[in-house]
């Protein structure tokens, strides 16, 4: 399974983080997040590396947990991902 490099990025995460929390919170969550998911921070992440923090990210659970759910979903149905709406047969 393989993802389109560089359509994403940690300050997209951080971005969805301040909804909740505080800057300072929310760069310790995706330091520890990245460090969990082997991610360099800073750097653009494939839709693989985005769904590897974001699995981290979720382990914090509550409001974290629903916003890394809610980014790892959105990375799934790109259809760059190969994960996009497919129509039944």
């Amino acid at each position: 399974m393989h993802g389109v490099a560089g359509n994403h990025s940690t300050d997209d995460v951080l971005q969805a983080l301040h909804t909740v929390t505080t800057d300072s919170h929310a760069r310790a969550l995706i330091a520890r997040a990245a460090r969990v998911a082997g991610v360099r921070r800073g750097s653009r992440l494939d839709a693989d590396q985005l769904l590897m923090l974001c699995s981290a990210l979720a382990a914090e659970g509550g409001h974290i947990e629903q916003i890394a759910v809610a980014l790892a979903q959105r990375a799934l149905d790109e259809p760059t991902r190969g994960g996009g709406r497919q129509p039944r047969p």
